[in-house]
């Protein structure tokens, strides 16, 4: 398990729910600034505030964003960086997180570390040694973000949280069939099963070179077919789609979809603050960029 237990609280789910809907406008405005919080941080205050049922029906909205920490932990601690100070102890996550990256060791105790941490409540995580060794870090970020999305499928009961992941699978899905596109590899691109979009029609229409059908695709999930299949802009354009669903599943006032609204307002805030760093402020591509 990637959580801490929930925390008890006296704090009803509908003042809870009340006062995210207040910071809410906060949220966006502070990202038109440049500011805001990130979602860890968002998470930080919300976590202690939740009771067990708000709590178990976020849970996997609340895992994709422990693993979304880990893997950034890993990607450091096996690049031989210094792994950001404070990144993996936070409250709401599970306290030996932090110790399996941090503690003194060659990258594959690392890898080992993690897979008999995980592997108890995340099957996905066996053999993740096996696979570091024989495909090397990639595989494993890719073994470790695919399994924690369909986990979070498998789990997702909430409507708004349902959907959010099944969102997530497609968007992770079409960029992969893309960029093996983009990048004419022969190997078939991984796929989940559980979106919106088939995986099987993707395949099919990855091997077929079919373009007409992926623009047709992409246009299910993002309102309108893009011009252009290049990976980023296609990105671009089904996170702003699923940010325009989850504002209106946020518009009813007693629904966890408020909660997942203002979590995915963090996600985007901190995807734009991260291009502007890239970018510049007068980078002529920022404003292609940002949503």
């Amino acid at each position: 398990m990637l959580l801490a237990p929930p925390s008890p609280t006296d704090l009803p789910a509908e003042a809870l729910l009340a006062r995210l809907r207040a910071r809410r406008a906060g949220l966006e405005l502070s990202d038109a600034a440049g500011g805001g919080p990130a979602p860890a941080e968002f998470i930080d205050w919300l976590a202690p505030r939740l009771g067990r049922a708000l709590w178990e029906a976020l849970r996997p909205c609340l895992e994709i964003e422990a693993m979304h920490l880990l893997l950034l932990a890993l990607r450091h601690r096996l690049g031989g960086e210094p792994v950001p100070a404070g990144l993996l102890r936070r409250p709401w996550l599970a306290a030996d997180l932090a110790g399996l990256i941090d503690r003194p060791g060659e990258p594959r105790q690392v890898v080992a570390r993690l897979e008999e941490r995980l592997s108890g409540t995340c099957p996905f995580a066996a053999g993740l040694v096996a696979g570091y060794l024989r495909q090397g870090p990639g595989w494993v970020e890719q073994q470790l973000a695919a399994g924690v999305l369909g986990q979070a499928l498998d789990r997702a009961r909430a409507p708004a949280v349902r959907m959010t992941v099944r969102f997530l699978v497609d968007v992770r899905n079409l960029l992969a069939v893309l960029r093996h596109r983009r990048w004419q590899l022969r190997i078939p691109p991984p796929l989940l099963a559980g979106g919106e979009l088939d995986a099987g029609i993707l395949r099919r229409a990855w091997e077929a070179a079919d373009a007409v059908q992926l623009r047709q695709l992409a246009g299910r999930l993002g309102g309108t077919a893009p011009v252009d299949l290049e990976p980023r802009a296609v990105e671009r354009q089904l996170l702003g789609a699923l940010t325009v669903r989850l504002r209106r599943a946020g518009r009813d006032p007693l629904d966890v979809g408020v909660v997942v609204d203002a979590l995915w307002r963090c996600r985007i805030a901190a995807r734009n603050r991260a291009l502007r760093q890239a970018c510049g402020e007068e980078d002529g591509l920022l404003a292609v960029a940002l949503l």
